[in-house]
């Protein structure tokens, strides 16, 4: 049987779940039936993801490609975490970006409730961020 005929096949018959579930045999399910995920299955889906974060970043904010490296990875870590939506709400710390104050920037990036949530995350990141 062809890759193409069996995954639509499979596709048509499991259906698609985003979110867990459980089956009909109370096993937590999720995507087209799937109840694992190998490590290589979860990079390639964080590749996917990161890359699409990227492309949001280039696409809503002029100034991310003029980034260093390390701001870049540090900006993109922040919106996996809150999604743009979150990551749009610090205002401040946009601007501060934008006028290339990357003190100002930690510091807004400092009061926030994220770095309440995970300190220890946010402080390598803003030190990082900094240093550019």
């Amino acid at each position: 049987m062809e890759l193409d005929t069996i995954t639509t096949l499979l596709k048509d018959e499991e259906g698609f779940e985003s979110k867990p579930y459980l089956d009909t045999l109370n096993i937590p399910t999720f995507g087209y039936g799937f109840t694992y995920i190998t490590k290589a299955e979860a990079n390639l889906i964080l590749f996917e993801r990161v890359r699409d974060i990227q492309f949001d970043l280039i696409r809503n904010y002029y100034w991310f490609r003029y980034l260093s490296p390390a701001r870049k990875n540090v900006i993109i870590s922040m919106v996996y975490q809150l999604g743009l939506v979150g990551f749009d709400k610090f205002k401040k710390a946009i601007k501060a970006i934008e006028a290339e104050n990357w003190e100002e920037a930690g510091a807004e990036m400092k009061d926030s409730k994220a770095y309440t949530q995970t300190p220890n995350r946010w402080e390598r990141q803003i030190k990082m961020f900094i240093k550019g």
